[in-house]
């Protein structure tokens, strides 16, 4: 058979598996060959995605997250295998920091009834043994496979009787879970695309066996063979396929443009504030308004003005009301207050997909990053985007008002400890600053010198950013034809 003759499912669940896979050359790559591609999405009844996606060999389909999650609501079984698995990692030949650490925070919501202790023990004696035995986490992954298949999609699969499906996870999300399931019950290829740097240290053990892995790095493949139990043999590292754009100079705005874009002073120094999800780091705004008061306060010693590029998760929406309300209305009033700050604000296109956004937020992040002098941000993925840019990076090590926090999980020193992240503090291309004093001392640094810490950075864009430097999504789509043949 033909690779012209086979059907690709595309399993696409939140706006950054868009980019992924659909907004990069992953997607254009797999259309080359003729190849049906058949993409699941919570929106695919939206017209925007249609019209931007459908072709003559590109079909869209609804993907059924509401259907997943009456099943889950209903099997208290599969809500606990799943909770296990989210804490649990083998432990046989490294240490699981990040998930340990998680799973303390977790454990420190519960109350001192009989329920709570008998369902802790329950949950420590589980996970434990899992964590210790690679025959039972195979057996488990097993079990769920045949007990808790779902077959959600069953129609889309006697429809187009799919070779291969794609998803962006090891199965520790639904609906992906349920699709690998579905994939291997009708025995067809399942290969997992890994969608963040952390994701193979934070998220734990896998719900359904893949056929084939992608990952960013090697980095990322060693945690895989680790902690995972994944064979070796089945491991590709591809690169980081939306992370192209970031090589293609021509593809991004010039300074000119940019000050253009947002009215920024072409004579003036650019600090750019990446923020961090609302819900796991309530003090942006506060950082924010501290960078901002240091400009006005002529802290600096050459003129400066502030980008300050709001998280997606800033705009999500429940039961048809804005989560940060409030937090959005504190940036607008920064922005009012201060003539030398500007908002960058993620387009949000979906009311279904998570965090769907158009490749021109890519566009706009990446021309941020190309025409600033100080990245400021607070552990997260950006920073070793910045290092691409070769960006003097700081990272915010405090906190801000004590009364936004809402969740123990809101502590800036459990991202700061978790293993991605002391990766890169390891390699001694960033800073931290421990508070805003020495976030001002960090930035009047890199304004005299930003060539400051650039080795480290270049060990950071080896490290983490993977191989095949603006070309990823055509050697990944490869890859996958590949596989198909």
């Amino acid at each position: 058979m033909k690779i012209r003759d086979k059907t690709i499912f595309l399993v696409v669940q939140s706006g950054y598996g868009a980019r992924y896979l659909l907004q990069s050359d992953v997607l254009k790559t797999l259309k080359s060959t003729g190849a049906r591609i058949v993409i699941l999405s919570p929106n695919g009844d939206e017209e925007h995605f249609r019209r931007e996606l459908e072709d003559q060999n590109v079909f869209i389909e609804k993907l059924e997250l509401d259907r997943t999650e009456s099943y889950l609501r209903g099997s208290k079984l599969q809500r606990f295998l799943m909770l296990v698995r989210s804490f649990t990692l083998s432990t046989n030949q490294a240490p699981i920091a990040s998930i340990e650490q998680r799973y303390k925070v977790f454990k420190a919501n519960f109350d001192n009834t009989w329920k709570s202790k008998l369902f802790s023990i329950t949950l420590d004696l589980a996970i434990h043994v899992l964590r210790r035995s690679k025959l039972l986490r195979k057996f488990l992954i097993w079990l769920e496979s045949r007990l808790f298949v779902g077959h959600f999609h069953r129609p889309l699969f006697e429809k187009y009787q799919p070779d291969m499906v794609v998803n962006t996870s090891l199965g520790y999300w639904y609906p992906d879970v349920f699709l690998m399931r579905e994939g291997r019950f009708h025995k067809t290829i399942v290969t997992s695309v890994i969608l963040s740097w952390d994701n193979t240290s934070t998220k734990g053990m896998a719900g359904a066996k893949p056929d084939y892995v992608i990952t960013w790095t090697d980095v990322m493949k060693k945690e895989l063979i680790e902690h995972h139990d994944i064979d070796p043999d089945s491991i590709y590292v591809g690169g980081v396929a939306h992370f192209d754009l970031y090589y293609k100079q021509k593809a991004l705005l010039s300074k000119e443009e940019l000050c253009e874009k947002f009215g920024l002073d072409p004579a003036a120094r650019l600090l750019f504030l990446a923020t961090k999800s609302p819900k796991s780091f309530p003090w942006n705004t506060d950082i924010a308004k501290i960078t901002a008061e240091a400009i006005a306060n002529n802290e600096f010693d050459f003129p400066c003005q502030l980008i300050v590029r709001l998280h997606p998760v800033h705009f999500l929406y429940k039961n048809g009301q804005s989560q940060f309300k409030k937090m959005l209305q504190e940036y607008d009033s920064l922005r009012s207050r201060y003539p030398f700050v500007f908002l960058s604000k993620p387009n949000m296109r979906s009311q279904h997909l998570a965090v769907d956004m158009p490749w021109d937020d890519m566009i706009e992040l990446g021309s941020i990053l190309k025409n600033a002098d100080v990245l400021i941000n607070m552990f997260s993925t950006v920073a070793i985007e910045a290092s691409i840019f070769d960006l003097p990076i700081i990272h915010v090590g405090f906190e801000g008002d004590p009364s936004r926090r809402t969740k123990p999980r809101q502590s800036i020193k459990l991202d700061e400890n978790e293993i991605h992240n002391q990766r890169v503090v390891h390699t001694g291309g960033v800073r931290i600053a421990r508070n805003k004093e020495e976030l001002a001392k960090l930035i009047n640094r890199y304004l005299h010198n930003r060539s400051l810490e650039a080795e480290q950075r270049r060990v950071i864009k080896k490290q983490e950013c993977g191989p095949f430097p603006g070309k990823a999504g055509r050697i990944i789509g490869e890859h996958l034809i590949r596989l198909l043949q």
